[in-house]
């Protein structure tokens, strides 16, 4: 039984954006309806993708720019901290204090993100073992120790299954 007043998923997606980052999915495949919705909205070149590759490109800050013609997979998605919200299993206290620790992770690891290098770059280097074919980034221990922090809190909050694995939104 819901103990709990509807929470909206806006109260609390707004201050994460987690699920559009990298960190948690690797890109969305676009149906012919996301395709027909983003070129009424005038994103005629996201139209003709097959796909949306994370980092969303339509990602600013924690929103959603494309919110209102965003694809039906995002509107339909609820990480386990908004499903526990809204299914009173949490409060919404506890849920933005979750969200918080899942953020202040993300500040940390972005830190360690060496200059010039884009953030998906990053999370393939530190998700990655060492290699004699590539060359690691001068701090790569606290990349990968900052990655690693982020997604077992990832795990912890946002993904249902909580694997560890980052994978294809709609997976």
């Amino acid at each position: 039984m819901n103990r709990h007043a509807r929470i909206e998923p806006g109260v609390l997606c707004l201050d994460c954006g987690m699920c559009c980052t990298g960190a948690v999915f690797t890109h969305l495949d676009l149906t012919g309806p996301d395709k027909d919705r983003l070129h009424g909205a005038g994103l005629g070149d996201a139209a003709t993708q097959h796909r949306l590759d994370f980092p969303c490109r339509f990602l600013d800050g924690a929103r959603c720019s494309i919110y209102a013609s965003r694809p039906a997979v995002c509107a339909s998605y609820r990480c386990k901290t908004l499903a526990q919200a809204q299914d009173g299993m949490i409060d919404l206290s506890e849920a933005k204090d979750r969200l918080h620790k899942v953020v202040e992770l993300r500040r940390a690891f972005e830190a360690q993100i060496p200059p010039g290098m884009a953030i998906k770059d990053a999370i393939v280097v530190a998700a990655r073992e060492p290699s004699t074919e590539w060359e690691l980034p001068k701090n790569h221990l606290e990349l990968k120790l900052a990655f690693v922090a982020l997604q077992a809190i990832i795990d912890r909050y946002l993904r249902a299954d909580g694997d560890g694995i980052v994978r294809q939104r709609g997976d």
